[in-house]
Protein backbone atom coordinates (compact mmCIF):
# COMPACT_ATOMS: atom_id res chain seq x y z
CA UNK A 1 0.00 0.00 0.00
CA UNK A 2 1.44 3.52 -0.73
CA UNK A 3 2.46 6.06 1.85
CA UNK A 4 0.08 9.31 1.97
CA UNK A 5 3.27 11.11 1.18
CA UNK A 6 3.63 9.19 -2.08
CA UNK A 7 0.04 8.99 -3.39
CA UNK A 8 0.30 13.10 -2.97
CA UNK A 9 3.33 13.35 -4.53
CA UNK A 10 2.06 11.02 -7.65
CA UNK A 11 -0.84 13.30 -8.16
CA UNK A 12 1.46 16.21 -8.15
CA UNK A 13 4.72 14.94 -9.72
CA UNK A 14 2.93 14.43 -13.21
CA UNK A 15 2.26 18.22 -12.98
CA UNK A 16 6.18 18.67 -12.27
CA UNK A 17 7.07 16.84 -14.73
CA UNK A 18 5.04 18.17 -17.93
CA UNK A 19 5.78 21.91 -16.43
CA UNK A 20 9.40 20.83 -16.70
CA UNK A 21 9.31 19.24 -20.15
CA UNK A 22 8.15 22.46 -21.68
CA UNK A 23 10.32 24.24 -19.52
CA UNK A 24 13.45 22.23 -21.59
CA UNK A 25 12.70 23.24 -24.82
CA UNK A 26 12.69 26.61 -23.26
CA UNK A 27 15.44 29.25 -22.86
CA UNK A 28 17.35 29.19 -19.40
CA UNK A 29 15.58 32.13 -18.27
CA UNK A 30 12.31 29.76 -19.08
CA UNK A 31 13.60 27.33 -17.13
CA UNK A 32 13.84 29.18 -13.90
CA UNK A 33 10.72 30.97 -14.44
CA UNK A 34 9.40 27.60 -14.99
CA UNK A 35 10.21 26.06 -12.24
CA UNK A 36 9.22 29.60 -9.93
CA UNK A 37 5.55 29.13 -11.13
CA UNK A 38 5.43 25.19 -10.05
CA UNK A 39 6.91 26.77 -6.78
CA UNK A 40 4.55 29.18 -6.57
CA UNK A 41 1.78 27.01 -7.27
CA UNK A 42 2.73 24.39 -4.75
CA UNK A 43 3.10 27.37 -2.04
CA UNK A 44 -0.19 28.36 -2.84
CA UNK A 45 -1.82 24.75 -2.26
CA UNK A 46 -0.10 24.65 1.09
CA UNK A 47 -0.86 28.05 2.07
CA UNK A 48 -4.70 26.92 1.41
CA UNK A 49 -4.50 24.11 3.73
CA UNK A 50 -2.66 26.07 6.21
CA UNK A 51 -5.89 28.69 6.42
CA UNK A 52 -8.00 25.83 7.07
CA UNK A 53 -6.00 24.06 9.70
CA UNK A 54 -6.35 27.86 11.43
CA UNK A 55 -9.97 27.77 10.97
CA UNK A 56 -10.68 24.20 12.22
CA UNK A 57 -8.98 25.34 14.94
CA UNK A 58 -11.76 27.46 15.99
CA UNK A 59 -14.60 25.76 17.99
CA UNK A 60 -17.33 27.46 16.26
CA UNK A 61 -15.83 26.23 13.05
CA UNK A 62 -18.49 24.07 10.22
CA UNK A 63 -16.00 21.62 8.87
CA UNK A 64 -17.73 21.09 5.93
CA UNK A 65 -17.66 24.85 5.01
CA UNK A 66 -13.87 24.85 5.86
CA UNK A 67 -13.09 21.62 3.53
CA UNK A 68 -15.30 23.24 0.42
CA UNK A 69 -13.61 26.39 0.98
CA UNK A 70 -10.15 24.80 0.38
CA UNK A 71 -11.66 22.58 -2.82
CA UNK A 72 -12.35 26.13 -4.49
CA UNK A 73 -9.28 28.02 -2.86
CA UNK A 74 -6.22 24.88 -4.70
CA UNK A 75 -5.43 24.62 -8.21
CA UNK A 76 -7.33 22.38 -10.35
CA UNK A 77 -3.82 20.26 -10.24
CA UNK A 78 -4.12 19.90 -6.57
CA UNK A 79 -7.60 19.53 -6.36
CA UNK A 80 -8.17 15.89 -7.23
CA UNK A 81 -5.89 14.69 -4.53
CA UNK A 82 -6.73 16.73 -2.20
CA UNK A 83 -10.66 15.97 -2.83
CA UNK A 84 -9.90 12.49 -2.43
CA UNK A 85 -8.11 12.88 0.95
CA UNK A 86 -11.05 14.52 2.40
CA UNK A 87 -13.61 12.46 1.49
CA UNK A 88 -12.13 9.33 2.29
CA UNK A 89 -10.76 10.91 5.98
CA UNK A 90 -14.66 12.09 5.97
CA UNK A 91 -16.10 8.64 4.80
CA UNK A 92 -13.90 6.77 7.50
CA UNK A 93 -14.24 9.06 10.46
CA UNK A 94 -18.14 9.40 10.06
CA UNK A 95 -18.02 4.85 9.76
CA UNK A 96 -15.78 4.57 12.78
CA UNK A 97 -17.60 6.88 15.50
CA UNK A 98 -21.16 5.80 14.52
CA UNK A 99 -23.78 6.52 16.81
CA UNK A 100 -21.92 6.64 19.77
CA UNK A 101 -20.43 9.69 19.66
CA UNK A 102 -22.89 12.52 20.64
CA UNK A 103 -20.93 15.73 19.05
CA UNK A 104 -20.07 14.46 15.24
CA UNK A 105 -19.58 17.92 14.45
CA UNK A 106 -16.26 18.50 17.17
CA UNK A 107 -15.31 15.25 16.56
CA UNK A 108 -14.86 16.16 12.60
CA UNK A 109 -13.60 19.59 13.28
CA UNK A 110 -10.83 18.21 15.63
CA UNK A 111 -9.73 15.16 13.77
CA UNK A 112 -10.10 16.89 9.89
CA UNK A 113 -8.10 19.40 11.16
CA UNK A 114 -5.28 16.39 12.52
CA UNK A 115 -5.57 14.99 9.52
CA UNK A 116 -5.15 17.89 7.29
CA UNK A 117 -1.63 18.78 9.36
CA UNK A 118 -0.29 15.36 8.35
CA UNK A 119 -1.79 15.49 4.54
CA UNK A 120 0.28 19.00 4.52
CA UNK A 121 2.89 18.29 6.28
CA UNK A 122 3.40 14.78 3.70
CA UNK A 123 2.97 17.58 1.05
CA UNK A 124 6.23 19.91 2.10
CA UNK A 125 8.26 17.17 2.63
CA UNK A 126 8.12 15.69 -1.25
CA UNK A 127 8.35 18.89 -2.34
CA UNK A 128 11.09 20.02 0.07
CA UNK A 129 12.98 17.03 -1.33
CA UNK A 130 11.99 17.48 -4.80
CA UNK A 131 13.20 20.91 -4.77
CA UNK A 132 16.27 20.41 -3.57
CA UNK A 133 16.83 17.23 -6.41
CA UNK A 134 15.86 19.79 -8.72
CA UNK A 135 18.62 22.45 -7.43
CA UNK A 136 16.00 24.75 -5.58
CA UNK A 137 17.62 24.96 -2.30
CA UNK A 138 16.68 28.42 -1.41
CA UNK A 139 12.94 28.01 -0.18
CA UNK A 140 11.99 24.86 2.13
CA UNK A 141 8.31 24.67 3.37
CA UNK A 142 8.46 24.81 7.16
CA UNK A 143 6.73 21.20 8.99
CA UNK A 144 3.92 22.11 11.76
CA UNK A 145 3.99 20.46 14.52
CA UNK A 146 1.19 17.91 14.71
CA UNK A 147 -0.81 17.75 18.34
CA UNK A 148 -1.16 15.31 20.70
CA UNK A 149 -4.36 13.63 21.66
CA UNK A 150 -6.15 13.78 24.20
CA UNK A 151 -9.79 12.42 25.69
CA UNK A 152 -12.83 15.04 24.30
CA UNK A 153 -16.37 14.27 26.40
CA UNK A 154 -19.28 14.78 24.43
CA UNK A 155 -22.04 13.64 26.67
CA UNK A 156 -22.60 12.07 30.44
CA UNK A 157 -26.02 10.27 30.64
CA UNK A 158 -27.04 10.74 33.11
CA UNK A 159 -25.73 13.95 33.76
CA UNK A 160 -25.97 13.97 37.24
CA UNK A 161 -26.25 11.16 40.16
CA UNK A 162 -29.29 11.52 42.06
CA UNK A 163 -29.03 9.88 45.22
CA UNK A 164 -32.35 9.77 46.06
CA UNK A 165 -32.87 7.60 43.62
CA UNK A 166 -33.21 3.78 44.88
CA UNK A 167 -29.51 2.06 44.29
CA UNK A 168 -30.60 -0.08 41.23
CA UNK A 169 -31.63 2.96 39.12
CA UNK A 170 -28.08 4.43 39.32
CA UNK A 171 -25.90 1.81 38.51
CA UNK A 172 -23.94 3.67 36.05
CA UNK A 173 -22.47 7.06 34.07
CA UNK A 174 -21.89 6.31 30.69
CA UNK A 175 -19.25 8.84 29.26
CA UNK A 176 -19.47 9.48 25.10
CA UNK A 177 -16.58 11.47 23.64
CA UNK A 178 -13.70 10.54 21.62
CA UNK A 179 -10.07 9.85 22.06
CA UNK A 180 -10.77 8.70 25.74
CA UNK A 181 -8.08 5.92 25.22
CA UNK A 182 -5.65 8.70 24.32
CA UNK A 183 -4.24 9.29 27.63
CA UNK A 184 -4.73 7.83 31.65
CA UNK A 185 -8.44 9.37 32.66
CA UNK A 186 -8.37 9.41 36.73
CA UNK A 187 -11.71 9.70 38.75
CA UNK A 188 -12.60 11.16 42.12
CA UNK A 189 -15.27 12.51 43.88
CA UNK A 190 -15.43 15.65 46.58
CA UNK A 191 -16.48 14.83 49.69
CA UNK A 192 -16.81 16.94 52.92
CA UNK A 193 -15.68 14.50 55.67
CA UNK A 194 -15.13 11.20 55.92
CA UNK A 195 -18.43 8.95 55.93
CA UNK A 196 -17.94 5.86 57.84
CA UNK A 197 -20.83 3.49 57.33
CA UNK A 198 -22.69 1.43 54.41
CA UNK A 199 -24.40 4.17 52.11
CA UNK A 200 -27.66 2.33 52.13
CA UNK A 201 -28.17 2.51 56.27
CA UNK A 202 -26.66 5.58 56.53
CA UNK A 203 -28.38 7.39 54.09
CA UNK A 204 -31.47 8.64 55.57
CA UNK A 205 -30.40 9.58 59.16
CA UNK A 206 -27.08 11.07 57.62
CA UNK A 207 -29.58 13.61 55.45
CA UNK A 208 -31.79 14.62 58.36
CA UNK A 209 -29.07 15.05 60.52
CA UNK A 210 -27.32 17.48 57.92
CA UNK A 211 -30.27 19.27 57.16
CA UNK A 212 -30.66 20.14 60.88
CA UNK A 213 -27.56 21.32 60.84
CA UNK A 214 -27.95 23.58 58.34
CA UNK A 215 -31.59 24.76 59.16
CA UNK A 216 -29.27 25.73 62.97
CA UNK A 217 -26.27 27.57 61.14
CA UNK A 218 -26.15 30.81 60.92
CA UNK A 219 -26.70 33.34 58.33
CA UNK A 220 -23.48 35.64 58.92
CA UNK A 221 -20.24 34.33 57.80
CA UNK A 222 -18.02 35.67 60.13
CA UNK A 223 -20.00 33.84 62.49
CA UNK A 224 -20.25 30.60 60.82
CA UNK A 225 -16.05 31.07 60.47
CA UNK A 226 -16.06 31.00 64.49
CA UNK A 227 -18.86 28.57 65.41
CA UNK A 228 -17.80 25.97 62.54
CA UNK A 229 -18.02 22.89 63.80
CA UNK A 230 -14.69 20.98 64.98
CA UNK A 231 -16.61 17.43 66.46
CA UNK A 232 -16.47 14.27 64.62
CA UNK A 233 -20.35 13.48 63.77
CA UNK A 234 -21.05 10.13 65.55
CA UNK A 235 -24.54 9.32 65.12
CA UNK A 236 -26.29 5.30 65.32
CA UNK A 237 -25.82 3.98 61.77
CA UNK A 238 -22.80 6.58 60.57
CA UNK A 239 -19.82 8.83 61.79
CA UNK A 240 -18.80 11.15 59.71
CA UNK A 241 -14.91 12.30 60.93
CA UNK A 242 -13.32 15.71 60.44
CA UNK A 243 -16.68 17.04 58.31
CA UNK A 244 -14.97 20.41 58.21
CA UNK A 245 -12.60 18.88 55.58
CA UNK A 246 -12.96 18.21 51.67
CA UNK A 247 -11.79 14.46 50.95
CA UNK A 248 -10.90 13.64 47.29
CA UNK A 249 -11.05 9.72 47.17
CA UNK A 250 -10.32 8.43 44.07
CA UNK A 251 -12.94 6.01 42.11
CA UNK A 252 -10.53 5.75 39.04
CA UNK A 253 -10.88 1.67 38.55
CA UNK A 254 -14.75 1.96 38.57
CA UNK A 255 -14.27 3.33 35.55
CA UNK A 256 -14.42 0.61 32.06
CA UNK A 257 -13.37 2.31 29.24
CA UNK A 258 -14.84 0.52 26.42
CA UNK A 259 -13.74 1.87 23.49
CA UNK A 260 -12.29 5.83 22.14
CA UNK A 261 -15.67 6.50 21.93
CA UNK A 262 -17.34 5.45 25.07
CA UNK A 263 -16.46 4.90 29.04
CA UNK A 264 -18.68 3.44 32.07
CA UNK A 265 -18.51 4.55 35.73
CA UNK A 266 -19.77 1.61 38.11
CA UNK A 267 -21.36 3.04 40.71
CA UNK A 268 -23.07 -0.22 42.53
CA UNK A 269 -21.38 -1.25 45.38
CA UNK A 270 -18.72 -2.75 43.95
CA UNK A 271 -17.96 0.04 41.83
CA UNK A 272 -17.76 3.45 43.04
CA UNK A 273 -20.33 2.94 45.97
CA UNK A 274 -20.55 6.72 46.46
CA UNK A 275 -21.29 7.19 50.37
CA UNK A 276 -24.00 10.22 50.97
CA UNK A 277 -21.83 12.74 51.45
CA UNK A 278 -20.12 12.84 48.29
CA UNK A 279 -20.77 16.07 46.48
CA UNK A 280 -19.18 15.90 43.13
CA UNK A 281 -17.65 13.10 41.03
CA UNK A 282 -14.78 14.76 38.93
CA UNK A 283 -12.65 13.53 36.25
CA UNK A 284 -9.23 14.90 35.48
CA UNK A 285 -5.93 14.06 32.82
CA UNK A 286 -2.73 15.85 31.96
CA UNK A 287 -2.90 17.27 36.00
CA UNK A 288 -6.27 19.18 34.93
CA UNK A 289 -9.84 19.25 36.00
CA UNK A 290 -11.56 18.33 33.38
CA UNK A 291 -14.98 18.11 33.74
CA UNK A 292 -17.17 17.63 36.98
CA UNK A 293 -20.70 15.43 37.58
CA UNK A 294 -22.76 17.03 40.34
CA UNK A 295 -24.01 14.75 42.93
CA UNK A 296 -27.69 15.19 43.95
CA UNK A 297 -28.74 14.11 47.95
CA UNK A 298 -31.44 17.61 47.79
CA UNK A 299 -28.94 18.94 50.73
CA UNK A 300 -26.30 21.53 50.05
CA UNK A 301 -24.04 22.16 53.54
CA UNK A 302 -21.34 23.77 52.68
CA UNK A 303 -20.30 27.23 50.27
CA UNK A 304 -17.26 26.74 48.67
CA UNK A 305 -14.52 29.58 46.52
CA UNK A 306 -11.66 28.63 45.32
CA UNK A 307 -9.22 31.39 45.48
CA UNK A 308 -5.11 31.64 43.26
CA UNK A 309 -2.61 32.24 45.86
CA UNK A 310 1.17 32.90 44.87
CA UNK A 311 4.14 31.42 45.59
CA UNK A 312 6.13 33.24 48.15
CA UNK A 313 8.96 35.79 45.59
CA UNK A 314 11.95 34.36 45.37
CA UNK A 315 11.78 31.37 47.33
CA UNK A 316 15.51 29.71 47.30
CA UNK A 317 16.33 26.62 48.90
CA UNK A 318 20.24 25.40 48.71
CA UNK A 319 21.35 21.78 48.94
CA UNK A 320 25.15 20.54 49.71
CA UNK A 321 24.45 16.96 48.85
CA UNK A 322 26.77 14.51 51.05
CA UNK A 323 29.76 12.57 50.25
CA UNK A 324 29.24 8.98 49.47
CA UNK A 325 31.47 5.94 48.41
CA UNK A 326 34.68 5.31 49.15
CA UNK A 327 36.37 8.09 47.31
CA UNK A 328 38.51 11.27 48.73
CA UNK A 329 36.24 14.54 48.90
CA UNK A 330 38.18 16.22 45.99
CA UNK A 331 36.98 16.44 42.55
CA UNK A 332 40.77 17.46 41.59
CA UNK A 333 39.04 18.82 38.21
CA UNK A 334 37.25 16.03 36.90
CA UNK A 335 34.15 17.41 36.33
CA UNK A 336 32.46 17.14 38.22
CA UNK A 337 28.94 15.70 36.54
CA UNK A 338 26.03 16.82 38.17
CA UNK A 339 21.96 16.17 37.62
CA UNK A 340 19.04 17.73 39.63
CA UNK A 341 15.46 15.96 39.52
CA UNK A 342 13.06 17.84 40.70
CA UNK A 343 9.26 16.94 41.54
CA UNK A 344 6.40 18.42 43.57
CA UNK A 345 4.02 16.35 45.19
CA UNK A 346 0.28 17.30 47.71
CA UNK A 347 0.29 15.58 50.72
CA UNK A 348 -2.89 13.28 51.67
CA UNK A 349 -4.87 16.48 52.56
CA UNK A 350 -4.27 18.31 49.69
CA UNK A 351 -2.84 21.03 52.64
CA UNK A 352 0.43 21.60 51.80
CA UNK A 353 2.47 21.44 48.51
CA UNK A 354 6.01 20.09 48.68
CA UNK A 355 9.11 20.10 46.23
CA UNK A 356 11.51 17.10 46.56
CA UNK A 357 14.81 16.96 44.61
CA UNK A 358 17.57 15.23 44.34
CA UNK A 359 21.24 16.15 43.32
CA UNK A 360 23.79 13.58 42.22
CA UNK A 361 27.26 14.87 42.03
CA UNK A 362 30.58 12.93 40.81
CA UNK A 363 33.89 13.01 39.09
CA UNK A 364 33.38 11.98 35.36
CA UNK A 365 34.89 12.71 31.78
CA UNK A 366 33.79 15.80 29.68
CA UNK A 367 31.09 13.91 28.17
CA UNK A 368 29.35 12.70 31.38
CA UNK A 369 30.63 9.29 31.26
CA UNK A 370 31.49 7.05 34.20
CA UNK A 371 32.80 8.15 37.44
CA UNK A 372 36.86 8.18 37.14
CA UNK A 373 39.59 8.74 39.38
CA UNK A 374 38.66 7.51 42.97
CA UNK A 375 34.98 7.65 42.49
CA UNK A 376 34.65 10.93 44.47
CA UNK A 377 31.04 11.96 45.31
CA UNK A 378 27.94 13.28 46.37
CA UNK A 379 24.21 12.57 46.68
CA UNK A 380 21.36 13.02 48.91
CA UNK A 381 17.74 14.31 48.58
CA UNK A 382 15.90 17.20 49.99
CA UNK A 383 12.08 18.38 50.46
CA UNK A 384 11.14 21.75 50.89
CA UNK A 385 7.38 23.21 51.67
CA UNK A 386 6.44 25.54 48.77
CA UNK A 387 3.11 26.54 50.12
CA UNK A 388 0.70 25.13 53.52
CA UNK A 389 -2.61 26.12 52.54
CA UNK A 390 -5.07 27.35 56.17
CA UNK A 391 -6.80 24.49 57.99
CA UNK A 392 -10.02 24.75 56.46
CA UNK A 393 -8.89 25.26 52.56
CA UNK A 394 -7.74 22.62 50.45
CA UNK A 395 -5.57 22.61 47.54
CA UNK A 396 -7.32 22.39 44.69
CA UNK A 397 -4.31 22.53 41.44
CA UNK A 398 -1.01 24.54 40.81
CA UNK A 399 -0.19 26.47 37.92
CA UNK A 400 3.76 24.57 37.18
CA UNK A 401 4.78 21.69 35.65
CA UNK A 402 5.16 18.70 37.98
CA UNK A 403 8.66 17.88 37.55
CA UNK A 404 12.13 19.23 36.02
CA UNK A 405 15.37 17.24 35.18
CA UNK A 406 18.48 19.06 33.81
CA UNK A 407 22.71 17.91 34.44
CA UNK A 408 25.73 19.77 34.42
CA UNK A 409 29.46 19.26 33.95
CA UNK A 410 31.55 21.82 35.67
CA UNK A 411 34.98 22.70 34.06
CA UNK A 412 36.35 25.60 36.99
CA UNK A 413 35.78 26.79 40.32
CA UNK A 414 33.29 29.00 39.58
CA UNK A 415 29.13 28.71 40.28
CA UNK A 416 27.41 28.50 37.01
CA UNK A 417 23.74 30.22 36.94
CA UNK A 418 21.10 28.42 34.69
CA UNK A 419 17.68 29.94 33.72
CA UNK A 420 14.19 28.19 32.91
CA UNK A 421 11.55 29.72 31.44
CA UNK A 422 7.77 28.33 30.92
CA UNK A 423 5.81 26.38 32.91
CA UNK A 424 9.17 25.30 35.04
CA UNK A 425 8.46 24.87 38.59
CA UNK A 426 12.33 26.12 38.73
CA UNK A 427 13.63 29.84 37.82
CA UNK A 428 17.04 29.29 38.16
CA UNK A 429 19.70 26.93 39.58
CA UNK A 430 22.95 28.07 40.73
CA UNK A 431 25.97 25.24 40.68
CA UNK A 432 28.94 24.49 42.71
CA UNK A 433 30.98 21.74 41.80
CA UNK A 434 34.70 21.66 42.01
CA UNK A 435 36.31 24.41 43.94
CA UNK A 436 39.74 24.43 45.28
CA UNK A 437 40.61 21.86 48.27
CA UNK A 438 38.13 19.20 49.13
CA UNK A 439 34.41 20.10 48.56
CA UNK A 440 32.27 17.00 48.46
CA UNK A 441 29.77 17.48 51.34
CA UNK A 442 31.09 20.79 51.97
CA UNK A 443 30.22 22.75 48.93
CA UNK A 444 29.34 20.88 45.84
CA UNK A 445 25.42 21.57 45.74
CA UNK A 446 23.05 23.61 44.36
CA UNK A 447 20.94 26.56 45.13
CA UNK A 448 17.18 26.66 43.75
CA UNK A 449 15.01 29.73 43.04
CA UNK A 450 11.30 28.75 42.54
CA UNK A 451 9.12 30.43 40.18
CA UNK A 452 6.50 32.63 41.56
CA UNK A 453 2.75 30.31 40.36
CA UNK A 454 -0.39 30.49 41.92
CA UNK A 455 -1.27 27.75 44.19
CA UNK A 456 -5.21 27.21 44.05
CA UNK A 457 -7.27 26.61 47.30
CA UNK A 458 -10.72 26.16 48.16
CA UNK A 459 -12.22 27.20 50.97
CA UNK A 460 -15.77 25.62 52.35
CA UNK A 461 -18.39 26.88 55.05
CA UNK A 462 -21.27 25.72 56.37
CA UNK A 463 -24.00 27.27 55.20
Amino acid sequence: MKSRAQTLWQSTSAVLLCVIAIALILQGCGIKAALRKIDARMAEAIHSMDKAIATLNQESADWQTVIADLEQDITAEMQSTISAEVQNLTRNAVLTAGGEVRCNAEFMRIKLRRELIDIRNSLAQSLNSQLINLGISGYQFDILQQEAPEPFICDIVPSAVDMSLDPVRRQKLDIYGFDLRSMPIYVTYRSYGVFQAKPSVGYREYVTEMRVRAERAPANVAVIESARLKDDIKMGSFNLTQPWKVFHPGITSSLTVLSDFHAVLDLTEAGANLPPNADVIVLSWNNELQAEIPILTHLKTLECTTTAKPLTVNLVSSFIPPAVGSGDNEFKDHGPCMSIYLYLTLDAERRNLYATYTVDAFECNDDFGSPKHDHTRAYGTKTVTLYTAAEDETIISYNSAVSLYDTHIDFNHDPFVKYYGGTSPVEKIEWMGDTKGDEAGTRTGVTVTFRQFDVNVQKCVYK
